[in-house]
């Protein structure tokens, strides 16, 4: 009676581990579509996250011919690129609330300021927006955020 139950165990660990399996495969094959580097020809999928960024980002020049951008996304965050484009580019927070709508990190692997919903939900991944301190543009992707800082001579 042991040995029947200990076997039935062991074909439910295995059963388990197959669909760990399963699941790891089924989301590393989508993965690279979600973070393609193009959008495809055409119009682009609807983004609501990079829809709010964009609406709610504002630039001016300050008299030292300094560029600051000003990012204010949902009820939730407000976030400035000061000096947009410079070597001594900031990016500083003023309002994240982890409780509302969105929220911000920076990655060092491009440098990009991330926004995302605070709520995930099915399309997390393809509702990203990316902030380029370089530049001060919101892109879709981090492979187009991605761009080397500017030397100054």
């Amino acid at each position: 009676m042991r040995l029947l139950r200990l076997l039935r165990l062991l074909r439910l660990l295995r059963l388990l581990r197959l669909l760990r399996l399963l699941r790891f495969l089924v989301a590393s094959a989508m993965l690279p579509a979600a973070l393609s580097a193009q959008a495809p020809q055409g119009a682009p999928a609807s983004n609501r996250t990079y829809d709010a960024v964009v609406e709610g980002m504002s630039c001016k020049q300050q008299q030292n011919g300094r560029m600051d951008c000003e990012y204010k996304v949902g009820k939730s965050l407000r976030f400035v690129i000061a000096g947009v484009g410079q070597q001594d580019v900031v990016v500083n927070f003023f309002k994240v609330d982890a409780g509302e709508d969105y929220f911000a990190s920076v990655a060092p692997l491009h440098g990009c300021v991330v926004v995302q919903p605070v709520l995930p939900k099915a399309d997390s991944i393809a509702n990203l927006a990316f902030v380029s301190p370089q530049d001060g543009k919101i892109y879709r992707n981090w492979n187009t955020c991605l761009k080397p800082a500017k030397k100054s001579p």
